[in-house]
């Protein structure tokens, strides 16, 4: 038999995908984080980590419920396959374990004129929870959770623009299209629906990374007992309507 998987984002109907040859995690130039300067700091002077994320979540009035930019917020996002790891003919479903990443600019989180003693902060994942989220996540699953073995499987990088990148490792469960009158030469598709739970796409507008070779890669070489994969195919779907004052 033969795996098709599918992966599916909502987004506005003005955004699309465009692909570059070269593959690296950074996004377009709205989230991507600035280049650092080449002068070396002097430490003696640099403000440490853990002043930096007081003074932005404690010392300048930051809400985590308000949205960065009243224009709407852009969120890219790349899935890191790391292992199919059943598929069900029974229940109609398939089991994956997957990195998400998502990369945004929140301008409240901005720290370049602190003198900071790094170029970014690799911090836990309980500041996140103190950060403003696009809150997404895949719509049609039938379970997803963050691994934690043996910690909360979650990584956070905040840039000196205010660019924040997490990442997610997921153990997710999704529905498959299973059809078997042609058994053993039928081709059964897979898919997941990935957008914001909370927000109109109005307020968050999700897409493709935008300057990676492919949004959607397999880590390793996904080898299943009964099924050969045949492809894993990123669709960027165009959602209209939905305006901010709508709901």
């Amino acid at each position: 038999m033969k795996l098709c998987v599918l992966a599916l984002l909502w987004i506005t109907l003005c955004d699309s995908i465009v692909i570059d040859n070269d593959y690296n995690v950074a996004m377009d130039d709205e989230v991507t984080p600035q280049t650092t300067a080449t002068k070396r700091k002097d430490r003696r002077n640099c403000t440490r980590d853990t002043a930096i994320i007081d003074k932005l979540l404690n010392g300048t009035g930051y809400n985590k419920f308000r949205i960065p930019n009243d224009d709407g917020v852009r969120v890219s996002v790349e899935f890191w396959i790391q292992a199919i790891t059943s598929i069900n003919e029974i229940t109609n479903d398939f089991e994956m374990d997957i990195y998400i990443n998502e990369m945004w600019l929140d301008p409240a989180l901005n720290f370049a004129n602190m003198n900071p003693c790094k170029h970014n902060l690799s911090l836990s994942h309980q500041v996140l929870d103190r950060l403003w989220t696009p809150n997404s996540c895949f719509i049609n699953s039938k379970f997803a959770e963050i691994h934690d073995s043996p910690f909360k499987n979650v990584f956070l990088l905040l840039y000196p623009n205010g660019t924040v990148w997490v990442n997610y490792r997921v153990n997710v469960k999704g529905p498959c299209a299973l059809s078997l009158e042609l058994f053993p030469l039928d081709i059964q598709e897979c898919f997941l629906i990935y957008e914001s739970f909370n927000y109109n796409n109005q307020e968050v507008q999700m897409r493709w990374a935008e300057n990676s070779a492919n949004p959607v890669v397999t880590m390793t070489p996904i080898v299943l007992p009964d099924f050969d994969l045949i492809k894993v195919s990123p669709t960027l779907v165009n959602a209209v309507g939905f305006l901010a004052w709508m709901w």
